[in-house]
C-alpha cells in the first residue's frame, strides 16, 4: 500500500458495540488487504492525528468476515461500512483521547465489545534521559534530584502533547503468536527510536470461531469522532502500513 496516506471522519462516527442495543459501525477506513484469518502473521501501523475531543481514536481495525460474507472490496477505496452484518467481529487497536489525555487503547468485539485503555509510556529519549539523570544526581543534592525529576517529567508532558497535536507519529502492532496452549493475537506499541515494544492486550478468540474454514481477516486503517457535538473533521496520516500474511 502507498504511503502516507489520510482519512477523515465526521462527528457521530465510530465502531462500538454495548448492551443492550448500541451497535455502531459507520468509522471511515482504508483496507490494505483480505485473506484468510488462519494466513494471518501480523500489521504494522504508524499514524499522527490532532486529537481534540473525548474518544478522537485513530489506529488498526480488524474485520472478521464469516464464509457467507465473501463479497469484493473496492481496492485503496475510503469506505465506510454500511454493509457489514450485525454480527460482525471486529478488533480495533490504536490511539484514543480519554479524559484530556492521548491513550493507548484496545477493543475488541466477539459479541460484544470490550474496552481497554493505558497511559502511553515514556518515549525512549525521556527514558534514557531519566536512567542518567538519576546516575548523576545519585550524588548531589536533594534540590539538584528533584529538578533532574522536573525536567524529565516535562520532557515526558512534552512528548504527550506533541502526539495530541498530530506532531509525534504512534506505531501500533498486531502479532499472530503461537505456543503449546494454543494461538492468539498481541498488541503492542513500539517505540520508534528502539523498537521497544509495550504489550497492550492479548485477544484469544480470533482463533475459535473467527479462524475457522472459510473466515477471512480484513485489515484496515481507521479514524473515528464520536461525538455527536465536535466541530469538524478528525484527520489522521498514516505514514506507514504493512501486513505479512502466510
Amino acid at each position: 500500500m502507498e504511503t502516507p496516506f489520510s482519512i477523515a471522519a465526521n462527528p457521530d462516527t465510530d465502531v462500538w458495540k454495548k448492551p443492550p442495543k448500541h451497535d455502531v459501525f459507520n468509522a471511515p477506513y482504508l483496507t490494505h488487504s483480505r485473506r484468510l484469518t488462519t494466513a494471518f502473521r501480523s500489521a504494522s501501523l504508524t499514524f499522527a492525528c490532532p486529537y481534540a475531543t473525548q474518544f478522537d481514536q485513530a489506529g488498526l481495525l480488524f474485520i472478521f468476515h464469516p464464509p457467507s460474507s465473501h463479497l469484493p472490496f473496492p481496492a485503496n477505496n475510503i469506505k465506510a461500512p454500511t454493509d457489514v452484518p450485525a454480527h460482525r467481529k471486529w478488533i480495533k487497536a490504536g490511539v484514543e483521547l480519554f479524559d484530556g489525555a492521548p491513550r493507548l487503547s484496545t477493543v475488541c468485539c466477539d459479541n460484544w465489545a470490550d474496552w481497554s485503555v493505558a497511559s502511553l509510556p515514556r518515549p525512549a529519549a525521556v527514558s534514557s534521559s531519566s536512567s542518567s539523570s538519576r546516575t548523576a544526581t545519585a550524588t548531589t543534592t536533594t534540590t539538584t534530584a528533584a529538578r533532574g525529576e522536573q525536567g524529565e517529567q516535562g520532557d515526558a508532558d512534552a512528548a504527550v502533547a506533541e502526539i495530541l497535536a498530530g506532531q509525534r507519529p504512534v506505531t501500533i502492532t498486531v502479532e499472530r503468536e503461537k505456543s503449546d496452549s494454543g494461538c492468539c493475537l498481541w498488541v503492542y506499541h513500539v517505540d520508534a527510536a528502539t523498537g521497544a515494544r509495550t504489550p497492550m492486550r492479548e485477544i484469544n478468540w480470533p482463533y475459535g470461531e473467527p479462524a475457522g474454514p472459510g473466515w477471512e481477516l480484513e485489515v484496515a486503517a481507521a479514524v473515528a469522532r464520536p461525538s455527536k457535538t465536535a466541530g469538524g473533521k478528525l484527520e489522521a496520516t498514516f505514514t506507514e502500513f504493512v501486513v505479512d500474511w502466510a
